[in-house]
C-alpha cells in the first residue's frame, strides 16, 4: 500500500492511502516540491526524485522523511553534490 499527501492543504493530518504496486507514477506536492518515489509510514523512504519549485533537484535515497544516504542535489544554477547525505544534510565532500 503506497500513501500520499498533500503537504500545502492537510498539514498534520494523516496520510491518504491508496493501493499501488510498486513505485507510484505519479508525482505529489511535498515540501514545496514534487516528490515521485517509494513512501513509508506516511513519509519518503527509500529511493525517490524529489524537485523543488525554486529549481533544485535531489535524487537518492530517503530515510524516514528526510535524504540520507546516496544522492545527487542539483542545484538551481546547474552545479551538483554527488555523495552522502545523512539526516537531510550533506555529509561528506
Amino acid at each position: 500500500m503506497w500513501c500520499v499527501y498533500d503537504w500545502e492543504v492537510k498539514r498534520y493530518k494523516k496520510w491518504e492511502c491508496l493501493k499501488y504496486s510498486g513505485t507510484p507514477r505519479d508525482s505529489y506536492d511535498w515540501k514545496g516540491g514534487s516528490y515521485t518515489g517509494r513512501i513509508s509510514d506516511g513519509v519518503p523512504h527509500g529511493q525517490g526524485n524529489w524537485i523543488l519549485s525554486n529549481g533544485q533537484r535531489y535524487v537518492g535515497e530517503f530515510k524516514d522523511g528526510k535524504r540520507d544516504g546516496h544522492g545527487t542535489f542539483t542545484f538551481a544554477n546547474g552545479g551538483q553534490y554527488v555523495g552522502r547525505f545523512m539526516d537531510d544534510k550533506f555529509h561528506g565532500h
